[in-house]
């Protein structure tokens, strides 16, 4: 291909996707350094493309969550002996897909039990050491002080002083 012979000769090629660019061509222009193509390699990236890109990421998230979650189970779980855990340990691992997949049908119902219970005990260490920190636990002289204080204002009776007296002092 000859150009016009003057002082800067740019070319401009608009190509559309799956558009072919003859490697002639396109040698010949670079090699004369007259001639610069754009747009020739752009990848047309539809809004489609984009969406079915977020959605292959949401998938992938979605599946290390789901294989993370299924190895805290394993580890937590105290109802299987150290070689039960090794053993589900390698099958999720050796067979992620399958083995996950047999977890979930095998244990999966008592894993949100653990998972609660896991959460439950957590939510009551954290509410004694708050407890602790606060200072808020009173003596057991003036725990049965107040207790006295509400038996002779008639708040109480005297059953519900005798059970308090018995839970502080136990």
């Amino acid at each position: 291909m000859t150009l016009a012979p003057g002082p800067i000769t740019i070319v401009v090629l608009v190509l559309t996707a799956g558009s072919y660019v003859s490697p002639a061509l396109s040698g010949a222009l670079r090699a004369k350094g007259e001639a610069m193509l754009l747009a020739s390699s752009s990848y047309s990236y539809p809004l489609l493309g984009a969406f079915w890109t977020i959605f292959e990421i949401f998938l992938w998230v979605m599946w290390f969550w789901i294989l993370i979650t299924v190895f805290i189970d394993i580890f937590r779980s105290p109802d299987l002996s150290g070689w039960g855990k090794a053993l589900w340990f390698l099958f999720v691992l050796i067979i992620p897909l399958i083995g996950v997949l047999v977890y979930l049908i095998a244990r999966g119902g008592r894993m949100h039990e653990r998972a609660v219970q896991q959460a439950q005990r957590q939510d009551e260490q954290f509410r004694s050491y708050v407890q602790e920190a606060a200072g808020s636990s009173a003596s057991s002289a003036d725990q049965l002080a107040k207790l006295a204080d509400l038996r002779d204002r008639g708040v109480i009776t005297a059953e519900e002083f005798e059970r308090g007296k018995a839970k502080i002092l136990a």
